[in-house]
């Protein structure tokens, strides 16, 4: 009897762990079916990350061709006539591509110094920074310092001038506001000067254009010398107008809708007066015609003229310096007082 129980026990953990083997085969048959088939995806998110990937590195492989094709000409300006000065020329050999980095400032004196460059005078630096602020308005870039001079230096179109002075530390500043980097590209085209701008294409069109642009005549102030015959006239100073413009950007879908407009700049050149040299004759005349205030008029021309006949006759070089003088006292009287360019003063030496 005590050898049954063991067999029985036996037959019983045997039957158990068949049912138990059949148990877990018919899972594992169930579980390879309903995951692990052939036929069905491993997982959603497990094709969406192959997806992923595969179009990841088509747009990487098709991102580098599309950054190197998207490397556009936003701006570009060719001047001609321009003078090839030593230093112009020393700094277009030197610098023939300059990078403006993303959301940077760029000053050119900072590039210069920065560089050790110092083969370039102030004039040439101005002329420089002209033509890259005529470079930088069709941009998006913004202009932080940009100064004029009195008078409008020959070669540069109105509106466009930026000047340089080193020692007042007059500079030329603008910034990309872009995140990538832009270059400036230098070079000579036989005598023309090509400048371009290139980087990533604007999403919009930015167009410039000049408006109420102003003209302002000059004065003539008359000067009067006893060693020119009567009638003669000579000219010391051809004179030059006035000038005012407004500059302004405007910002453009590529369907040309307008998205805004601005006003960049607005300069204004005082004009420089005509300066002309008559006879001495022609003045006395006038008084002399001119009953009212005779007296006093002749009584001073009375007394120029006698210190001109007291002093020896001057030379050339000597007359062309008193001749400057003359017309640097003339040009104050008749900024001091507005009529001084209707009421003439005499001379008494001959420019």
């Amino acid at each position: 009897m005590s050898k049954r129980i063991p067999i029985t026990k036996l037959s019983v953990f045997l039957v158990l762990c068949s049912i138990g083997l059949f148990s877990l085969a018919h899972l594992g048959a169930f579980a390879y079916d309903r995951f692990l088939s052939p036929t069905q995806p491993v997982s959603d998110s497990g094709m969406k990350d192959v997806a992923g990937l595969s179009d990841q590195n088509t747009e990487d492989k098709q991102g580098g061709e599309t950054h190197a094709a998207s490397i556009e000409t936003i701006s570009e300006i060719n001047v001609n006539g321009l003078p090839l000065t030593p230093g112009l020329q020393q700094f277009i050999d030197s610098y023939p591509e300059i990078v403006i980095g993303g959301t940077s400032p760029f000053s050119l004196l900072e590039f210069i110094e920065g560089e050790g460059f110092t083969g370039a005078t102030d004039q040439d630096l101005s002329t420089l920074a002209s033509c890259l602020y005529e470079l930088m308005l069709p941009s998006n870039f913004e202009v932080i310092e940009r100064n004029q001079s009195r008078e409008l230096p020959d070669g540069i179109e109105l509106g466009l001038e930026a000047y340089i002075n080193k020692e007042q530390d007059k500079d030329f500043i603008f910034s990309n506001p872009n995140d990538g980097s832009y270059t400036i590209i230098l070079q000579w085209q036989g005598d023309v000067l090509s400048i371009s701008l290139t980087g990533a294409e604007l999403p919009y069109r930015v167009t410039v254009d000049r408006r109420n642009e102003q003209s302002f005549k000059p004065k003539v102030i008359k000067q009067y010398s006893p060693y020119l015959h009567s009638g003669e006239i000579m000219v010391t100073e051809e004179g030059r107008n006035g000038m005012q413009v407004e500059v302004w950007r405007s910002f453009q879908t590529m369907k040309g809708e307008l998205l805004k407009e601005e006003k960049v700049s607005e300069d204004f050149y005082l004009p420089v007066h005509k300066e002309e040299l008559h006879s001495m004759k022609d003045y006395v005349a006038g008084e002399a015609v001119d009953v009212s205030g005779a007296g006093e008029t002749t009584s001073e021309v009375g007394e120029q003229v006698s210190q001109d006949s007291s002093n020896p006759q001057k030379s050339p070089s000597n007359q062309e310096e008193d001749e400057k003088s003359d017309s640097n006292s003339a040009s104050q009287k008749e900024e001091s007082n507005a009529s001084s360019s209707e009421k003439d003063l005499p001379e008494t030496d001959m420019k």
